[in-house]
């Protein structure tokens, strides 16, 4: 490469290496080298994440807490702290640009490194890789493990290899035939409903996938996903990771230790949930569109209803308070709950209305370049969000996970100051409306009323 030439793209793809079970066995070393994983211990608890020593047994995400204990008898089970994790995820994100001005984080425990143009300056990729591994491990105590490509997409798939701390290497040119020589599930952007329909017309192997025409591909799993499939089994760059994915959406829920009837013990959880949701919008910049609610009865069964905010003559994209959410959110369980028991309760904010139309495929007559210009930017949505549903799917395990074991303490902790006087001010101005939902015995006489200062403090934050 001359003096004057253009340095060729370089990109890093980091991924910690399972973060939150790794995160406390750093933080307590009595866990280092035990199987750990982060959930509840009751009979509802779920598995939110564990360490590759509870994985040789068997044990994985998403696996009710019961059976992860029947493989593994002397699994350690901790509660998780998402505060600490985001405080750790933070600290990791600062380490990484001193080696790179430009990071593209893309969740909590990985990111982007745009590594062009400096292999004068810190050296070959593998051996920067390396540094990397070593300052995270040597500050945190945190493994990670480093794909290396031309291009995001294959320096993510790359990442996975060989877990944990490894570091895969794809070099320029190989692309197409080290993606074609994966399986559907190890390719990001093939999910589960797509490999269904390939295995359904007899097509098993992403090799056999890469002879299919774009327009036989596009027949059987539709145009925007057989133009990304297209060029990712060609090594082409999808450009999905090109633009960093704003959060579109907050959202918490809590699954009861015990099924709820009673209208005050739900009322009192969604308070909990909406002033949960309202403080993180107001944190990530995330604009109320539209709220949804879902329930979820004693025999599993899930019901969900969402309505759009109606700011009036406000301006559009303010954060809702705790009290306007609550509000909005308890008349939509009003509308879906018919009286029966209740297993679990959600709260969401968040963008446009779902369902609602999206761009259709190639109409007739469209160009070429129409379609391909349309194909892409579809993918990047698809793409978008196919990583905003695997946030919330994580969200969702871990609220199941931190906030369904919680113990009577943990319980007094969420009516906490607060929470009592958020529902101060809502108790006064229901009643004052003479809609009172809530006995006025459900709050101890001293507690102070909630400021509206406070709100006031949130919207003009929310503002600028």
């Amino acid at each position: 490469m001359s003096a004057h030439s253009k340095p060729l793209p370089l990109y890093f793809h980091v991924d910690m290496d399972a973060f939150f079970a790794a995160a406390e066995q750093a933080r307590n070393p009595v866990y280092k080298d035990k199987p750990l994983v982060i959930g509840g211990s009751s009979g509802r608890g779920v598995v939110a994440t564990c360490s590759y020593q509870a994985r040789s047994y068997g044990v994985k995400s998403g696996m009710p807490m019961f059976e992860a204990l029947r493989r593994c008898p002397d699994l350690v089970v901790v509660q998780g702290d998402m505060h600490y994790y985001r405080q750790v995820s933070a600290r990791i994100m600062e380490l990484f640009h001193e080696f790179s001005p430009y990071v593209q984080q893309i969740s909590i425990d990985e990111a982007f490194l745009d590594m062009t143009g400096t292999e004068r300056l810190l050296g070959m990729p593998r051996e920067v890789a390396k540094k990397i591994q070593q300052r995270v491990y040597e500050e945190l105590g945190l493994g990670l493990s480093v794909g290396i490509g031309a291009y995001k997409y294959v320096a993510k798939v790359a990442s996975a290899e060989q877990k944990p701390m490894c570091i895969t290497e794809i070099a320029r040119g190989t692309e197409a035939s080290y993606l074609q020589s994966k399986s559907f599930s190890e390719l990001w952007g093939i999910g589960p409903h797509i490999e269904a329909r390939l295995h359904k017309a007899n097509i098993y192997t992403a090799e056999l996938l890469a002879t299919i025409k774009l327009d036989a591909l596009s027949r059987l799993v539709g145009a925007y996903s057989a133009e990304l499939i297209y060029k990712i089994l060609r090594g082409e760059d999808p450009g999905i990771f090109d633009k960093p994915r704003k959060t579109q959406s907050c959202s918490a829920e809590t699954t009861f230790r015990q099924d709820l009837k009673e209208e005050i013990d739900i009322a009192r959880h969604l308070l909990a949930l909406s002033r949960e949701v309202s403080f993180r919008c107001l944190e990530l910049g995330v604009p109320a569109q539209t709220v949804s609610v879902k329930i979820v009865d004693a025999d599993h069964r899930m019901r969900s209803r969402q309505r759009k905010v109606d700011w009036g003559k406000q301006k559009e994209g303010y954060v809702l308070s705790v009290h306007e959410l609550y509000s909005l959110a308890r008349e939509l369980v009003s509308e879906l709950w018919l009286g029966e028991p209740l297993r679990r309760i959600g709260v969401q904010v968040g963008g446009a209305i779902s369902g609602a139309a999206q761009p259709s495929g190639a109409t007739r007559g469209s160009t070429q370049r129409g379609l391909q210009a349309q194909s892409q930017r579809a993918a990047q949505r698809g793409a978008q969000r196919a990583q905003a549903a695997e946030d919330e799917q994580l969200n969702f395990i871990w609220d199941e996970a931190a906030h369904e074991q919680a113990s009577a303490a943990e319980a007094e902790q969420t009516r906490s100051l607060e929470c009592k006087q958020a529902f101060q001010k809502i108790l006064y101005k229901l009643e004052k409306e003479g809609r009172g939902l809530l006995p006025a015995s459900l709050l101890d006489a001293e507690d102070v009323k909630y400021s509206s200062a406070h709100y006031s403090h949130s919207r003009k934050s929310s503002k600028s």
